[in-house]
């Protein structure tokens, strides 16, 4: 239980909290980018949040947004930010959608969407499905998250000033490797 996440490994709580509560930023992130690519911001925001459902988000954004940024020399870029939210949103999905064990032995998560999958009988005892998380994974985690962001504001001001709606471009984000999911 989070709960008890929080009592026993607080730290680690606390980027938890902050990987789920800040993943809607990133989607928001890519809609400005979108729209700055050069699509009308109604267009961009109803279509990405009218309706639930974030990979479908992330799929429309994608739709939206890939001529664009092939117009604008942009491509790749765009493609790669794209790839980096959705293994992002595979993080805040590990955690969301999980049972946390936290106790003297250490901190890990059931995935119980993984656990329901499975062929083999699910018997209550079975620990298949559980993924051990420590500290220096969860930070990885979250400077990933924060790079993701960052790559989508820096595409949002490139796409401004090729579009000549900005002058003064800032510099690109250092690419950052994805980090683990969990400890293997």
């Amino acid at each position: 239980m989070f709960i008890m996440l929080a009592r026993s490994y607080p730290k680690e709580a606390q980027i938890v909290g902050r990987i789920l509560g800040g993943y809607p930023e990133l989607e928001f992130a890519m809609a400005i980018c979108v729209y700055e690519a050069g699509e009308d911001f109604d267009v961009v925001f109803k279509s990405l949040f009218g309706t639930r459902g974030e990979t479908r988000r992330i799929d429309k954004a994608e739709a939206l947004g890939r001529l664009k940024f092939r117009k604008l020399g942009l491509e790749t870029e765009f493609e790669m930010a794209i790839g980096d939210l959705r293994y992002f949103l595979r993080i805040r999905n590990q955690y969301a959608h999980a049972h946390w064990i936290a106790d003297e032995t250490g901190l890990g998560v059931l995935d119980l969407e993984e656990l329901g999958k499975q062929e083999a009988k699910v018997d209550g005892s079975t620990l298949s499905g559980f993924h051990p998380i420590n500290l220096e994974i969860l930070e990885t985690q979250e400077k990933f998250g924060e790079y993701v962001e960052e790559m989508f504001h820096w595409l949002e001001v490139e796409a401004a000033c090729r579009r000549e709606r900005l002058r003064k471009p800032i510099p690109k984000p250092t690419q950052t490797a994805r980090p683990l999911l969990y400890k293997h």
